[in-house]
């Protein structure tokens, strides 16, 4: 299967998930929402993680009574070439 087509704001909300993620975070909706540099509708930002979801780029799953996002393998390989294993 061959990449998805990536949006400025799907690029955007993956690399806030990856940046979290990076740090051993995983973030809520509310949490990515209130660190991306525009406002998107809650509906408009629904859609694009249906559609990153749906792409396995992401994982949605619930975690201390928290629904959390988190970013695949293949969101580190459709957004980064590589993924950061710490260290440099």
């Amino acid at each position: 299967m061959g990449k998805p087509a990536r949006t400025d704001k799907q690029r955007e909300i993956v690399g806030v998930i990856l940046a979290a993620a990076d740090k051993g975070e995983h973030l809520t909706v509310g949490e990515i929402m209130s660190r991306l540099s525009y406002k998107p509708s809650r509906p408009a930002f629904s859609c694009s993680l249906r559609y990153l979801e749906g792409n396995g780029i992401i994982s949605r799953e619930g975690w201390n009574g928290k629904r959390i996002v988190k970013p695949t393998g293949d969101a580190y390989a459709w957004f980064r070439s590589t993924p950061l294993t710490g260290g440099s």
